[in-house]
């Protein structure tokens, strides 16, 4: 069990170019956090004593090795996401895709405990029950309930460094990309290859030198490794220990439109 720890260390050390005793303590500082668990747990209990599928993300783990491994705590790509975003300390994040806020309040608790930057999230909120259909004809039940705002899970205590901007991501993600350039862009709205194709395409030509762009089911569709090999990189290379897809820009120096005045 310890050497599997170390390898997954070892891992996003080669992905993200952190120590891996960084990662590992970001990772164990995440899964000890009982306030945020505590408070998410009821949130996505809240949610399904509704009756409704479609929460989306788990708060734990969907099956019970990967809750074992976990110690019934956060899922493996809930900890990860949180243990990215902590042990980069990016003064900019901007994340696609709400729903009720799991990924959202990981990332503000990260930074939060960071003690510096701040979020910036695009959601076109799916209110019905049924979910939507994607530009790929393919069925995402995920929704919040109706009466509710995209991220309605978060914290009230973690949304000072938050901005919200509601619709389409083809239309509000170039206006989320102005100003200063992120160094952590995160992939979790529609999966379908033209917008996932767009949303990286996007996010890349703007992402800081040597920032991350982070991407949720990569699985379906052709769209992540398609963009990666544009990129020389290959794509099964660019999966993290969670399944998801983990692209680093080069370091260099600043292209001339994230010059600051």
């Amino acid at each position: 069990m310890w050497r599997r720890i170390r390898s997954r260390d070892r891992e996003y050390a080669r992905l993200v170019g952190v120590a891996p005793d960084v990662v590992h303590g970001a990772w164990d500082e995440i899964q000890s956090d009982r306030w945020l668990f505590d408070h998410l747990l009821r949130v996505e209990e809240r949610f399904r004593g509704s009756n409704e599928p479609g929460f989306g993300a788990s708060v734990r783990g969907h099956n019970w090795a990967e809750r074992w491994i976990t110690g019934h705590r956060f899922s493996l790509p809930n900890a990860e996401l949180y243990s990215l975003v902590r042990a980069l300390a990016p003064l900019r994040v901007v994340e696609t895709g709400v729903a009720s806020g799991i990924s959202t309040a990981l990332i503000l608790r990260a930074l939060d405990r960071n003690g510096g930057g701040t979020l910036t999230s695009v959601d076109l909120p799916i209110r019905d029950a049924r979910g939507s259909i994607n530009a790929d004809g393919v069925r995402d039940t995920t929704h919040i309930p109706p009466h509710e705002r995209p991220g309605w899970g978060v914290p009230e205590e973690l949304r000072g460094r938050w901005t919200l901007l509601e619709g389409d991501t083809r239309v509000r993600l170039p206006e989320a990309l102005v100003g200063d350039p992120p160094t952590f862009f995160f992939h979790d709205s529609e999966h379908s290859f033209e917008v996932m194709d767009f949303e990286y395409r996007a996010a890349w030509s703007v992402l800081r030198s040597g920032g991350v762009l982070y991407s949720d089911d990569v699985f379906w569709n052709a769209a992540f490794p398609s963009f990666a090999r544009t990129l020389g990189v290959d794509p099964m290379a660019a999966v993290t220990p969670a399944g998801r897809g983990l692209l680093r820009k080069p370091v260099g120096p600043a292209p001339a439109s994230a010059s600051r005045k």
